[in-house]
């Protein structure tokens, strides 16, 4: 975070892009993991007679599914 800080402290571009290939380089050298894959898709099941149900329903971690589907809008027939 130092190098980041004078960053952008300095106004000498310059003397940022000697402080931004340094970051890179650091960056670089400490980006151990990167994904490569996303999980497989999953499968639900629903009853015949629930009605309002998304034939597709997205994954979510900070919004946990069903809940981008609006799940208090699924009734019963």
């Amino acid at each position: 975070m130092e190098l980041y800080n004078r960053l952008r402290a300095t106004g000498d571009q310059g003397q940022q892009e000697a402080l931004m290939k340094e970051i890179l380089q650091i960056a670089q050298e400490q980006f151990w993991v990167i994904g490569i894959n996303l999980p497989i898709n999953g499968y639900g099941l629903v009853k015949s007679n629930m009605r309002n149900v998304p034939q597709s329903m997205p994954q979510a971690w900070l919004w946990p599914t069903p809940a981008p589907t609006n799940p208090f809008q699924y009734f019963y027939e």
